[in-house]
């Protein structure tokens, strides 16, 4: 089976150059990896962020996390490379103010 093909979006490059090279590089080896695989949405460290488009994100690094989405014609579009902890911070579930 073909690879799926990797289209990154501007967000995500502006987050890959913020990277170390050595970061870049790990980041890269992850996304090819999950092209390389005959179905990425099910690849063990994925999980899936409900809404239009379904959004995946794929585990990399010790905290960062590659937002993406599979289109039908079998490309990977990279959206966003993330920091968990900014994204727990403005995900999670909203506290009561007495």
């Amino acid at each position: 089976m073909q690879p799926y093909r990797i289209l990154i979006q501007q967000s995500a490059t502006i987050a890959l150059n913020f990277l170390s090279p050595a970061e870049r590089d790990q980041v890269m080896r992850d996304i090819n990896r999950l092209a390389d695989s005959p179905f990425p949405p099910e690849a063990p460290s994925v999980y899936r962020v409900q809404g239009p488009p379904e959004m995946l994100v794929l585990p990399t690094l010790d905290r960062l996390r590659v937002v993406y989405t599979v289109g039908p014609d079998r490309t990977l579009s990279i959206q966003d490379i993330i920091n968990q902890d900014l994204a727990d911070r403005y995900f999670r579930q909203p506290t009561a103010v007495a």
